[in-house]
């Protein structure tokens, strides 16, 4: 029996619900599972201020934009910060943008590839893992979700010559300002949406200035942050990241899709097939089947996909590397509603490309639930809390000891370990910060002037060199220990 229309949007709405249920579920369960690792709790560190003053004048001084920290000021002050309340807010932008990519894929194509594009949104790895991370980069997803929705409604009505509602321009401006404010691949994603318009007015030889004024708007809502902005690029060149290859790119879209190897190359078969099919459609100037009139919706996709990896390669390979997987988390939304077209668009019967979409959709979950065992053993950050329960826990025989902290700098440990000492009510704190910069002279001479009975040695994100436990065992002997995920806990007495 066929369904009437209204019958049929009904299924469309509890369909997309439905996903939206579950995604918040997957997001939701578990948030607080896993010990908060070195990002995060510098989240904490730097919006755990008692005005937004000091934590504008924290953030500056980092190589971050100001809003997540900014919001998580608030979410401090009125929900806690525990590691659930840190994590609830990027669990919440990543539910909403389950249902953004649902509206920016039925507003491309139709309902089958906004449906597919938002299951993969709640099944695929990667935005679950960043919906339970106290970072700005599911908030980064979701804000470009949202800003390319309201670029192509804005330029469809240009082209077709109808009015622009002036609360889109607006919006999209705050959009922009939002994007640039959250995270600077944001601001570099607001430089290629500018470029786009450029491109688009330049193609049809006009302007319409109503258009320019919300990139103009939102330049505006950016000066306050111009003065951080510079001192912070002043400092890019002790930035970390190591010089890209052609590995590295394949590296980039297999973090974006990151799921099992074998499922990964079939993504990857599909979207060759896509790519060959948008060649032919250009060349053979094909009209494709899509819902807007301004650009081919294909093109527009390949293009949010790639240039952001391949600018920055170059960018990379030239200067100081900024190339890093979870960057390109601004390419996501592209990656996935170009998986859902080319499965959808395969030259076989359309019940087929259903089951085929339907068993990509169970081997996702498949590799989640049980290949990762997510939820159950899913040891991906750095297990301080772990660490520091083990130590306070057997901190009382030894209530004499020193507490010496190691990792890659002396911020990192103090804030890492301070952190949970605190969310454990315990009045222990590091006696002595050391790092990998840091002389084993110093740490000698101190122990000296201190000539505890015990000493701990607790570590985060670095294991302690050998040199540092050949310098402990001169005087001192292993006792017990705990050792962790990029983590641990050891204990020394007096020989």
């Amino acid at each position: 029996m066929k369904l009437t229309k209204s019958q049929q949007n009904t299924l469309k709405v509890f369909a997309i619900l439905l996903l939206i249920v579950v995604g918040s579920i997957l997001r939701i369960y578990g948030l607080s599972n896993q010990s908060l690792w070195y990002d995060e709790i510098v989240t904490w560190s730097i919006s755990n201020k008692s005005s937004l003053g000091e934590v504008w004048n924290e953030i500056s001084n980092e190589n971050r934009p100001p809003l997540h920290q900014i919001l998580y000021f608030f979410v401090i002050k009125f929900l806690g910060d525990n590691e659930f309340a840190l994590r609830l807010p990027s669990a919440i932008f990543g539910i909403l943008s389950i249902l953004l990519i649902y509206l920016l894929a039925l507003k491309l194509f139709s309902f089958k590839e906004a449906i597919l594009s938002s299951a993969f949104m709640t099944f695929f790895w990667a935005p679950i893992y960043y919906s339970q991370e106290a970072r700005d980069y599911s908030l980064l997803i979701m804000l470009t979700i949202a800003a390319v929705y309201l670029w192509v409604e804005i330029h469809d009505r240009e082209h077709l010559s109808e009015k622009i509602k002036l609360l889109n321009l607006f919006v999209f401006a705050l959009l922009l300002a939002l994007l640039a404010y959250t995270h600077y691949f944001g601001l570099f994603f607001d430089g290629l949406l500018f470029f786009g318009t450029i491109l688009l007015f330049w193609k049809n030889r006009k302007v319409n200035y109503k258009v320019l004024l919300s990139y103009l708007i939102a330049v505006i809502l950016y000066i306050p942050w111009l003065k951080g902005l510079i001192f912070q690029a002043s400092k890019l060149q002790n930035f970390w990241i190591k010089k890209p290859t052609i590995s590295s790119v394949y590296d980039v879209i297999f973090y974006l899709y990151a799921t099992e190897p074998v499922l990964f190359y079939i993504i990857i078969a599909f979207l060759l097939f896509s790519f060959v099919q948008l060649i032919y459609t250009l060349f053979k100037k094909v009209q494709p089947e899509q819902n807007i009139h301004f650009l081919n919706a294909d093109l527009l996709l390949w293009l949010w996909f790639l240039l952001p990896i391949i600018i920055i390669f170059i960018q990379s390979l030239l200067t100081k590397s900024l190339f890093l997987e979870r960057y390109f988390l601004i390419c996501l939304p592209a990656a996935y509603i170009l998986l859902s077209r080319a499965i959808l668009n395969l030259p076989l019967n359309r019940y087929i490309r259903y089951a085929i979409a339907t068993i990509m959709i169970l081997y996702i979950s498949f590799d989640l639930f049980y290949l990762q065992d997510y939820y159950n053993k899913p040891v991906k950050k750095t297990q301080i809390r772990e660490a520091t329960e083990f130590l306070i826990a057997n901190y009382k025989i030894t209530p004499d000891a020193i507490i010496i902290g190691f990792s890659i700098d002396v911020e990192l440990i103090n804030d890492s370990f301070h952190y949970y000492f605190i969310q454990k009510n315990s009045p222990l704190r590091l006696d002595y910060f050391m790092s990998t910069l840091r002389k084993l002279k110093d740490l000698e001479q101190y122990i000296e002037s201190r000539h505890p009975m015990h000493i701990w040695l607790i570590y985060a994100d670095v294991e302690p060199p050998e040199s540092l436990i050949t310098l402990l065992k001169v005087k001192y002997k292993y006792i017990h220990g705990k050792y962790l995920y990029k983590s641990g806990a050891l204990l020394f007495k007096q020989k």
